[in-house]
């Protein structure tokens, strides 16, 4: 795809979808602990901010992105800029052409690497059921962890399983051996952010399924 041809500043994007693609920004910004006022003029369409975001909203629409695949590619984004520590230039990095690229590549290796690992959590899901947290023999690892370091579980199952969360909490005595909490809800975020990832998700695991932390 040749990315270069959707940089030309056209404002033909629907308002209501500028002002959906804002309001997510402003969410996931939030999330990432920057708040982005909304502005206080009678006439939202007049703003800096809305120009920037109905710039954007062009590039990804003529791309044919859907409205999931546009929110991943903001949220990934923004994540982008905050390393950067570029997040104090608002909507701005929308329309960054260097970060819109290279997000977007990510965003598409990313697809391609979900679709694997969600296969292997679909998998590996039936291995989650007895008591996860009791050892399978005297003196060795809780269950949860023994599938855990044997691969037959991945981690990114633990992450999202309210069994696999509820077990690791009973295994004090060996939970140094698996990765911490704000790692297990990094995990969490990262796989479930992604709209497509949590309905596949959320079909696998049904009620089973730890969405905390994750924005919505």
């Amino acid at each position: 795809m040749r990315l270069k041809s959707y940089f030309i500043i056209m404002s033909s994007a629907p308002s209501d979808t500028v002002l959906s693609i804002y309001e997510w920004f402003r969410k996931v910004m939030a999330s990432n602990g920057r708040f982005i006022r909304r502005p206080k003029c009678n006439d939202i369409t007049k703003t800096y901010q809305y120009r920037s975001v109905s710039q954007f909203a062009d590039k990804v629409l003529k791309m044919s992105l859907t409205k999931n695949e546009i929110e991943s590619l903001v949220t990934e984004i923004i994540r982008y800029a905050k390393d950067k520590k570029l997040l104090g230039r608002g909507t701005a990095i929308l329309n960054m052409s260097n970060i819109f690229v290279i997000c977007y590549n990510r965003i598409e290796a990313s697809s391609v690497s979900s679709d694997r690992l969600i296969e292997s959590i679909k998998l590996a899901s039936s291995f989650i059921n007895g008591d996860l947290a009791i050892p399978e023999s005297i003196g060795g690892y809780p269950k949860l962890i023994r599938l855990v370091n044997s691969g037959l579980v991945p981690i990114e199952l633990v992450a999202v399983s309210k069994k696999c969360t509820l077990a690791l909490q009973q295994t004090s005595s060996d939970r140094d051996c698996m990765p911490s909490d704000i790692d297990m809800l990094k995990t969490r975020i990262r796989l479930l952010s992604r709209h497509s990832n949590y309905e596949a998700m959320k079909e696998i695991l049904g009620d089973d399924l730890l969405d905390t932390g994750v924005p919505k």
